[in-house]
């Protein structure tokens, strides 16, 4: 028996081909993915805290809470609490419970981002703390692979009424292998919640490379059918 190769004709295989690397290009992550990452998927009712333990996962980014003199907890005030920032459902935001615990954002690639800006709201006012209406500080100090850092402190202003969310932009926090801040003391005027970060994640060596082999590769075919 002579077994004869199945002849294609060539616009059928180009077209096969394009076929195929439209849908490798759809498996290929985003090359420098620019991502907001907010907390309104952990809302509860009630009037009190949503305690979520010393870890939370969101949008590719891992939170962790350590170091904390009298214990470390993440979580989110309820949407009917005194403590919840201004604009209800979609303004929850994540915050430390503990005074002085250290949050460390972390990709969880294990790669670099970048950040870019972050929005910052006290928590609410308390009179009989002594807790005044005027403004506090909250440093970031971004690590990168090499161990190098840098820090960026933004000035957040305390108000009557809910807490209210103020967008602050970072300099110069690129290629970062993690990023930390302190909790502040309650009474003191100091503590603080956070919500939509603004971050961009640094692309892998090897995604780039099949990219952009990939898009030349399409480009090719283009050419071939045109002619």
């Amino acid at each position: 028996m002579i077994l004869r190769a199945l002849s294609v004709p060539r616009a059928t295989s180009l077209t096969l081909t394009a076929l195929i690397i439209a849908a490798s290009l759809s498996l290929v992550p985003s090359l420098a993915g620019a991502t907001v990452i907010e907390f309104s998927g952990f809302s509860q009712a009630g009037t009190g805290f949503n305690n979520l333990g010393t870890s939370v996962d969101q949008s590719g980014f891992h939170f962790t809470s350590t170091g904390g003199p009298v214990g470390d907890a993440l979580g989110v005030w309820q949407n009917s609490s005194a403590d919840h920032a201004a604009g209800g459902v979609a303004s929850t935001s994540l915050t430390e419970f503990f005074r002085d615990s250290h949050t460390t954002m972390t990709a969880l690639n294990g790669g670099t981002f970048a950040l870019n800006a972050i929005d910052l709201a006290p928590w609410r006012l308390d009179t009989e703390a002594g807790v005044m209406a005027g403004t506090f500080s909250v440093t970031f100090t971004g690590r990168h692979q090499d161990n190098s850092t840098v820090t960026e402190t933004f000035t957040v202003a305390r108000a009557t009424g809910l807490p209210v969310l103020q967008h602050f932009t970072f300099t110069g926090f690129a290629d970062l292998a993690d990023v930390e801040a302190v909790q502040g003391v309650f009474v003191d005027g100091t503590a603080y919640q956070f919500d939509n970060i603004d971050v961009t994640v640094t692309p892998e060596p090897s995604t780039l490379l099949l990219g952009s082999g990939l898009t030349g590769l399409a480009a090719l075919v283009r050419r071939r059918r045109g002619k």
